[in-house]
């Protein structure tokens, strides 16, 4: 068996997440509504991770909180044969943000959210067990910020994110199935593999500016930086004959690696009064991903895994109307380009180009208070992958076919300022 995969799924799963809209972009209902776009001018504090430098724009202490539950099922094929899904269940992704007007132009902010997150669960007995039967991952990040106003039009802003990421996979190889039974049935046994890695808190660092061009038009732009993440975890094994054990107890040890976070870049614009219409408002961004970065895994093992990852964009248009003072809906299409390739796959995140939906209201509550209510479901292009047999070596044996998959975003988010 080729050693690389013992602990290849935890890293891949911390990267992958990020990629073609499990990057967790939703860190506010209100903003969601529209696609995220708010780049130009902030909705509400959370434009602590959308623009830091929009913070400027926010008088006096923004309070914003809420959560999105999130819940990614799919159907899938392998070698054209039966129909395998795959539907975890809902999980939750939760997101705090408050900024502080300070003297002489400065805005601090602070924000607590979840930019990582990804959980697939299938039978254990489907055939790309030895890929991923059950994997998690949870990523938090707490970013502070301080902007600045350089003019009334003219703002920056820098800021820190401290990234966590915690792992757990399971894995299950029946080598018998994966030899075609070229021993004899539960000759060589099944071994099963769980996988449990983590982070101490890695730092990177953020940069904004946004400029108000008239104004109902403003435009801004956000960089991200890279994060080293040293990742260390233990895998740990079990078999139930003696070949299967042998390999379990090969499997079994510390495992480790320096992965960079790839670097991103966001441009984007808010118009309000759009279109000379009063109470119209679009904004659109552009974000652009180094994902060539990750190209190739050197875990410390046998041999190393080549990615061969390439850059990728994401990019949509949002609208919000103001149908009365109290009650604002808003749409919004965001259009993710997948940044794998067939022969790098992994079932933990499905390849395949994605078609993100966003639909919902804002309630103006009173002229301080406000309440959001949003909803969105990620449409994926169908994609076919290859995957090679671990245990003979023989290539593209396993045909991965993804269908039907959609992934479901419901979010509430309240906001408050003084």
């Amino acid at each position: 068996m080729k050693k690389s995969v013992v602990f290849s799924g935890m890293v891949l799963s911390a990267l992958a997440v990020h990629a073609a809209g499990f990057g967790l972009y939703e860190m506010s209902a209100k903003s969601m509504m529209t696609g995220g776009h708010s780049v130009g001018r902030a909705e509400d504090a959370s434009a602590v991770y959308y623009n830091p430098a929009t913070i400027s724009g926010l008088t006096g202490t923004w309070v914003t909180v809420g959560i999105t539950a999130i819940n990614p099922p799919l159907d899938t094929r392998v070698n054209g044969v039966g129909t395998h899904k795959m539907n975890p269940g809902w999980f939750p992704d939760p997101h705090a943000f408050i900024t502080q007007e300070l003297p002489w132009g400065f805005t601090a902010g602070l924000g607590f959210y979840a930019d990582y997150g990804l959980g697939s669960h299938y039978d254990n007995s489907w055939p790309l067990a030895f890929n991923s039967v059950e994997t998690l991952v949870e990523g938090y990040c707490v970013s502070p910020t301080l902007s600045y106003k350089i003019t009334d039009s003219w703002s920056v802003a820098g800021g820190l994110r401290f990234e966590r990421l915690n792992f757990h996979q399971r894995r299950i190889y029946r080598f018998d199935e994966l030899a075609h039974y070229a021993y004899g049935y539960n000759s060589l046994g099944t071994m099963r593999l769980k996988i449990n890695g983590n982070n101490d808190f890695d730092m990177g660092y953020l940069l904004g500016t946004a400029y108000e061009v008239t104004e109902d038009f403003s435009v801004g732009a956000v960089w991200r930086s890279r994060i080293r993440c040293d990742v260390e975890g233990n895998a740990t094994a079990s078999g139930n004959t003696a070949y299967s054990a042998t390999m379990a107890a090969a499997s079994t040890k510390d495992v480790g690696d320096k992965v960079d976070l790839p670097m991103s870049a966001t441009v984007g614009f808010n118009w309000d009064r759009a279109m000379w219409l009063e109470r119209l408002h679009l904004s659109s961004s552009v974000t652009w991903t180094e994902w060539s970065t990750i190209d190739t895994l050197d875990l410390g093992l046998s041999e190393a895994m080549n990615l061969g990852w390439h850059n990728a964009y994401r990019t949509g248009l949002g609208l919000a109307y103001d149908l009365t003072d109290w009650w604002t809906p808003g749409l919004g299409y965001v259009y993710d380009w997948d940044p794998t390739k067939e022969k790098r796959p992994n079932t933990m995140l499905p390849a395949g180009d994605r078609h993100n939906v966003y639909v919902g209201s804002t309630f103006h509550i009173t002229d301080r208070l406000e309440f959001t209510l949003a909803g969105g479901i990620v449409i994926m292009e169908s994609k076919t992958a290859w995957f090679d047999n671990p245990v003979t070596g023989e290539e593209d044996a396993f045909k991965f076919q993804s269908r039907n998959s959609h992934t479901y975003l419901a979010s509430a988010t309240l906001t408050y300022h003084f």
